[in-house]
């Protein structure tokens, strides 16, 4: 399984990004004043970072502690971010929105689950482990993550401003764009995960 720096930072941004986020914060904030906007984005961002970092840092832990093999996690990972990708394409994900007296809007559902999505955990659990596998350093997993909550950050903290200039409709089309790129990395994922194992060792070559 080889993946560029590109290619994770686009999916990071994909999966954890704010596009879905900041529609919904741009709803929620709009009657507070900008100071209360501000700290809702900062600690959005903060409990996502802090999420997010800690599946990172145990993925491979985890993995190892309930003994699931590498191939089985990639082919699940690319099931579910198959899903995840059709919705997009399709029209048909659910949507995160706030329920009255529900909490903190800013760790439900901003950070969660609109930032530290389900798929997005499921994907850095996956890179953490197999990285782990292949003996490769995971600084370039930090980094992305780093840069995918720092656009989050920028994001939020001017997304009125954004929202203004870039119409939700626009939002929408680059997610069905993202979800179209998506799906074939997460049939790819699935193809890596049955390369592994011998099923597809044709495929798997002309895939690479």
């Amino acid at each position: 399984m080889t993946i560029s720096t590109t290619e994770i930072l686009i999916l990071f941004l994909s999966l954890m990004g704010p596009t879905k986020a900041l529609i919904v914060f741009a709803g929620l904030s709009a009657s507070l004043p900008a100071a209360d906007q501000r700290r809702m984005a900062v600690k959005t961002v903060i409990v996502a970072s802090i999420v997010t970092y800690l599946f990172l840092w145990v993925g491979d832990a985890i993995i190892a502690a309930i003994h699931v093999q590498i191939p089985a996690l990639k082919v699940a990972g690319g099931i579910i971010l198959l899903l995840f990708a059709l919705g997009l394409v399709l029209g048909t994900g659910h949507k995160d929105e706030a329920e009255s007296g529900a909490g903190d809007p800013a760790v439900f559902p901003l950070a969660m689950p609109l930032i530290a999505s389900p798929q997005g955990i499921v994907i850095l659990i996956t890179f953490a482990a197999t990285f782990e596998e292949q003996g490769r350093s995971p600084a370039v997993l930090y980094v992305a993550l780093g840069i995918t909550m720092a656009v989050n950050l920028v994001s939020l903290l001017f997304g009125t401003k954004i929202l203004k200039h870039v119409p939700p409709a626009a939002l929408q089309v680059v997610m069905k764009l993202a979800g179209i790129l998506l799906t074939a990395l997460a049939v790819q994922l699935v193809f890596w995960g049955l390369l592994d194992i011998g099923v597809i060792e044709t495929m798997g070559d002309a895939a690479h």
